[in-house]
């Protein structure tokens, strides 16, 4: 059992930590890393959160260029940075646990005797999440999917929800998403404690672009110095679309043929893409339920029956 991070005795100064959360067979520990960037004065804690699916990588890229560039003689409270959530799933660059198969973003805030994502989700919930003061939790499209640069809010009433809308504003892209509550994620999880939460989507195609780890690093800055754990000025930003939606499930296998583009605007009724058989029959087509703007797209060349397709996002106030 891992004793909990006291981060009120922590003395100004960069921490790096190790939270183990499973023992293999062999013997070998399985840790989280985990940097704590305290600072000379009181404030909020404040934790940043990637990798939590191990084939995206431009949020890992972030955060571990934070955990050097953040300077604690320059922060008021603490910045907990996460730079990689989910290291099995990682090292082994896939969107689920090779362990056990799981996705940690369905399991929060986890079981202490479950699986060893339960207990990763579990120990990443007990140690880092509750009681913060806010969460940003960034993801990207990995190695099937492509995001047009987005940041995740929660529609949650009162403050709560105010605040989770506040700081996705801030973090400075120019497309909002109302994303969906969905129990098991990490934000969501998050929200439902009390804790102020957001995430982002940024890029995708299993690569990791210079200029999403730029958004990325640009945007949890902005969000601190919202917050008030950094000074300087938010950098401009330009008034963003906001949007409501989600992918939708393929009931076909086969050969994936989209027809519209990523940030294209949709009308209702268009096809947004065929499947197709390894004959070249057509086995689906599936057409826009709403006109909107295509938000995420599926880039690698097959689907399988029940996998997510195409997100298209409805313009909301």
């Amino acid at each position: 059992m891992t004793s909990r991070i006291e981060f009120d005795s922590l003395g100004m100064g960069k921490h790096d930590l190790s939270l183990p959360f499973v023992q293999l067979a062999d013997g070998t520990s399985l840790e989280i890393p985990v940097t704590v960037v305290a600072g000379a004065h009181a404030g909020p804690r404040v934790v940043v959160t990637a990798g939590v699916h191990g084939d995206e990588y431009e949020g890992v890229r972030a955060v571990a260029d934070l955990c050097l560039e953040l300077n604690p003689a320059e922060v008021r409270g603490v910045v907990v940075l996460v730079p990689c959530a989910n290291p099995p799933a990682f090292a082994a660059g896939t969107r689920v646990s090779p362990l056990d198969g799981v996705n940690l973003n369905r399991v929060c805030p986890g079981d202490a005797h479950g699986t060893p994502s339960e207990r990763l989700a579990h120990l990443l919930f007990e140690q880092v999440i509750t009681g913060a003061d806010a969460l940003m939790d960034l993801h990207s499209g990995g190695t099937r999917y492509l995001f047009h640069p987005q940041a995740g809010f929660y529609r949650f009433p009162g403050d709560l929800g105010q605040r989770s809308f506040d700081m996705a504003r801030t973090f400075g892209l120019d497309l909002l998403w109302e994303v969906p509550n969905r129990a098991g994620m990490c934000s969501y999880e998050a929200m439902r404690l009390g804790v102020p939460a957001f995430g982002t989507e940024i890029g995708g195609n299993g690569r990791c672009e210079r200029e999403h780890v730029a958004l990325a690093k640009v945007g949890v800055r902005n969000v601190l110095t919202h917050l008030g754990l950094t000074d300087g000025a938010v950098e401009p930003t330009p008034r963003p679309r906001v949007g409501r939606g989600d992918f939708t499930v393929c009931p076909a296998g086969g050969l994936f043929e989209p027809t519209v583009a990523l940030n294209e605007a949709v009308r209702a009724g268009q096809v947004l893409y065929r499947v197709l058989s390894l004959r070249g029959e057509v086995r689906y087509e599936h057409r826009a339920a709403h006109a909107g703007l295509v938000s995420a797209i599926r880039i690698f060349g097959m689907i399988g029956e029940g996998e997510w397709d195409i997100a298209v996002l409805e313009r909301v106030e």
